[in-house]
């Protein structure tokens, strides 16, 4: 309930929002640092089908909003 995780590019996401809810993962690269993810759209391509749309919208943009007072 007051936990959000921003996992690592390279974790399962899926296994993630499966087992917390895609309410509470959130995207994030961390650009330019190393362990980011420089071209997210690369990302989401890959994870459509995976996560359903709802849920990997909450994930890309909807969540973060949340949390910082945003509109979602």
């Amino acid at each position: 309930q007051h936990v959000w995780v921003n996992p690592y590019h390279e974790e399962d996401h899926v296994a993630l929002a499966n087992l917390i809810g895609a309410g509470h993962v959130v995207y994030g690269s961390d650009f330019p640092h190393p362990e980011c993810v420089p071209h997210p759209e690369e990302w989401l391509t890959e994870m459509k089908g995976k996560l359903a749309p709802q849920d990997l919208r909450r994930v890309m943009r909807d969540n973060a909003r949340q949390l910082v007072g945003l509109a979602a």
